[in-house]
């Protein structure tokens, strides 16, 4: 049976945690009609709090932050997300299609280096799509 410090001292620590910007990348976001478009992410360095002012990398959107969190299995449990956390980010943004799969979040006053972006369509757009096809055939 191997040891919870042999798997500490065997699997590597997340890549790029020690990048000096804030680094998000956006998987997937939904609309609340009170709060706005809520940005799922997963942070590759750094940290961000409320009241900060985030960039979108691909269009150099800038926005407020209200509020950001990281999901746990625990309800209402709230922390600020750090480098390997799995979070989210709600913010003034309030067209969801500003809000790209894929894009990069960092902080205005200290951009980060672009990561790698290649625009993706939501799955729900293309099960929406399949639906539609089939009423019309």
């Amino acid at each position: 049976m191997i040891s919870l410090e042999a798997v500490v001292a065997r699997v590597p620590p997340p890549r790029w945690t020690d990048y000096p910007q804030m680094r998000t990348l956006v998987f997937d976001s939904i609309f609340d009609s009170y709060r706005g478009v809520i940005a799922h992410v997963r942070v590759f360095s750094g940290t961000l709090r409320a009241g900060e002012m985030m960039m979108l990398m691909s269009t150099g959107q800038k926005s407020d932050i209200k509020e950001v969190g990281v999901f746990t299995p625990k309800n209402g449990e709230a922390r600020l997300p750090f480098a390997g956390d799995v979070g989210y980010i709600v913010s003034n943004i309030k067209d969801p299609s500003e809000m790209k799969t894929g894009d990069t979040i960092t902080l205005a006053a200290k951009p980060a280096q672009v990561m790698p972006f290649r625009a993706t369509r939501r799955s729900a757009d293309g099960l929406l799509r399949a639906l539609s096809d089939r009423q019309h055939d």
